[in-house]
């Protein structure tokens, strides 16, 4: 069996120290399975199926126990187990963080409310002879889907990376039969490219999607996906595991240097963040804020949120569970594979402390990431005064941001709609939740600058439905620059005794003064813009003043607009002949910017955007000598058109 990848005939027994059943033993095949971690030991890697031809179409046994983490139970059916040992052979990178690697993350990727791969140690005994210690694990394919999902195992179709990590193919199991077909995937993949996002909620778990991309950047374990959905998408959409877990947590070196920041920072890597099929990649440039801000809302929960899985108090609890488990038989694993240049127990826990001690800057570097990439909250949660329950008392919505629009709903739904707009369903928040009689399902967000924060969830039980009183109030203002215009927006919220509004703009002596007035409409929440012509460059000061009939005002807190000159940007070389042209985008200050670039015929060739001030080089080396046209659009400020020449 270490000899080839073959399937061969073999008794499997599993003897069980946890519960009531103690020991099951039927006939199975057994091969070889693995490219690095295949050649490079002489433990090898392992996969057992069970197989009618052997006896049993599956093994009918609970080989794994419903931890912490788990929101759904494990299967106790079976087609296929795999005895992994990690990468380069056992321990070879210390404390066994390779051995470490697929326990750790499909436990985070449980924790994060995902169906995932269980896992636990186990001793191996090969004809009688101890082979050190494995992880036993789950196989991630049509038949670990179907039992978790439903279904049979056909409907399923399986994609993998062997056709490209920004593609994917077919995946032609061990008898050279392709499981499933490419429609679906390509169909995923055209509408993400297109940036048609619900379309690509049609197709794609977009929360599993994403936790996976969280963890294969925060782990920074090698770049294989497997990808699995229902051809119906009935029983689920697509899920992708994060297929080659070897890697994680591992040092580049022994002057304690870890390799996140390659996927992050590397030309080399700069794919991967693209994700299985480009799909991430897409929607990232795409900029679709319903998919901005589900990310926002996964990085929230599993780097923002006290006790997140990606938190560094989370991971240190994970890494020392797996540290107890193998510490007392890592001396005996070393001396079966005679590992003597690990050959002492000291070595062990330096490479666990200098994991330990490395996971804050670990986290912090991840986070600051998602934050540069526009994809972290930056707004606060709001809370509630009382937590779920039955209520007989007011309800109130607390905004620690001092800013913005509260939005919720009553029914479980997100008040973000389709494509970040506000859901129809959403109610304005005033002085109260204005509950139903019976069960309400809570879900509140904050609502500024056109940006949502965090959704909280709470369950109110009512005896009668509540009606928020409505004063005249100013309930948010916001400003923005558009077509180099300052844009001032609000809501106010009255029965009728609202006469007008002024808007005031801060002059150069630090006095504000009238910049207009508006008469209101008094039909409930009203909506109102005023737009400003004449901006200073920098920042411009605005507030907005309610004056009631009976003549007593209030001010909205003070908005700030600002307004950026933008001249030409340079671009060097041009014309170019290195592959690659150099845009300064200094003077876009921390505007996004797009950068389009059209052939002669007019056709979009490269699109890429760019949140930074910075030099931002664009590769044209894979495109034809000729002249293009460059269009530079800096959000909120202007757009510039250059020519760009490429020669060979």
């Amino acid at each position: 069996v270490f000899d080839s990848k073959t399937e061969k005939i073999c008794s499997f027994e599993y003897i069980n120290k946890f519960g009531e059943n103690l020991s099951t033993s039927v006939m199975a095949g057994v091969e070889g399975y693995g490219n690095d971690s295949y050649l490079a030991s002489d433990q090898r890697n392992l996969r057992l199926s069970f197989k009618s031809i052997y006896g049993f179409s599956k093994l009918r046994y609970p080989i794994f126990k419903k931890e912490a983490e788990d929101t759904f139970n494990p299967t106790n059916k079976f087609d296929k187990l795999e005895l992994k040992i990690g990468q380069d052979g056992p321990n070879a990178d210390g404390f066994g963080m390779v051995m470490s690697s697929q326990s750790i993350i499909s436990k985070t990727m449980r924790e994060m409310g995902n169906i995932d791969l269980h896992t636990q140690y186990i001793h191996a005994f090969v004809n009688g002879k101890y082979h050190g210690v494995y992880t036993l694990k789950e196989k991630y394919d049509e038949n670990f889907t179907s039992d978790y999902y439903g279904g049979e195992d056909e409907q399923y179709d399986v994609i993998t990376n062997s056709g490209g990590w920004s593609t994917g193919s077919v995946n032609v199991n061990s008898s050279g039969v392709p499981e499933g077909t490419i429609t679906n995937w390509n169909a995923l993949r055209t509408a993400a490219e297109q940036n048609n996002f619900q379309t690509v909620k049609r197709y794609l778990n977009v929360n599993q999607y994403t936790d996976m991309m969280l963890n294969m950047m925060y782990f920074d374990n090698e770049w294989e996906f497997r990808a699995v959905a229902d051809r119906n998408l009935v029983t689920t959409k697509f899920v992708v595991e994060n297929h080659d877990t070897d890697g994680a947590l591992v040092k580049i070196s022994d002057d304690n240097e870890f390799t996140y920041d390659f996927k992050w920072t590397d030309p080399l890597y700069a794919l991967i963040l693209n994700g299985p099929g480009g799909i991430f990649g897409n929607l990232i440039v795409g900029g679709n804020k319903e998919f901005k801000t589900l990310v926002r809302d996964r990085v929230y929960e599993a780097f923002q949120k006290s006790n997140g899985a990606l938190t560094v108090n989370r991971i240190t609890a994970k890494l020392s569970e797996l540290k107890t488990t193998i510490r007392p038989v890592f001396n005996m694993e070393l001396a079966r594979f005679n590992k003597t240049f690990y050959n002492d127990s000291p070595y062990f826990d330096e490479e666990y402390d200098e994991n330990i001690a490395h996971l804050p800057t670990r986290y912090q570097y991840n986070l600051n990431k998602w934050l540069e990439k526009g994809l972290a909250h930056t707004l606060l949660p709001i809370t509630f005064n009382q937590p779920s329950g039955t209520v007989t008392t007011p309800v109130l919505a607390l905004n620690p941001n001092n800013q913005g629009i509260v939005y919720y709903t009553l029914d479980g739904s997100d008040p973000m709609g389709n494509d970040g707009i506000i859901n129809p369903a959403a109610k304005i928040y005033t002085t109260q939740l204005a509950l139903n009689a019976g069960i309400n399902n809570v879900v509140a967000r904050v609502y500024f600058n056109a940006e949502f924060g965090p959704k909280t969830k709470a369950t109110y039980t009512s005896a009668a439905a509540v009606i928020a009183l409505k004063t005249a109030q100013i309930l948010a203002v916001e400003g923005r620059i558009k077509a180099k215009k300052a844009v001032i927006s609000w809501i106010a919220s009255t029965q009728t005794n609202i006469d007008y509004f002024n808007i005031e703009k801060l002059n150069n002596q630090g006095i504000f003064e009238t910049k207009g007035v508006i008469n209101a409409q008094n039909k409930g929440l009203n909506h109102y813009d005023f737009t400003d012509t004449d901006l200073i460059e920098g920042d411009n000061i605005y507030r907005v003043k309610l004056v009631e009939s009976s003549g007593k005002q209030q001010y909205s807190a003070p908005v700030k607009v600002v307004y950026k000159v933008v001249s030409n940007f340079p671009i060097y070389p041009n014309p170019v002949n290195t592959g690659l042209i150099n845009i300064d985008l200094t003077e876009a200050h921390l505007a996004e910017t797009s950068l389009l670039l059209y052939n002669s015929i007019g056709q979009l060739v490269k699109k890429e955007t760019v949140s930074t001030a910075t030099i931002h080089q664009m590769t044209v080396g894979d495109l034809q000598s000729g002249l293009y046209r460059l269009i530079i659009q800096v959000k909120g400020m202007k757009t510039v058109s250059t020519s760009v020449v490429v020669t060979e």
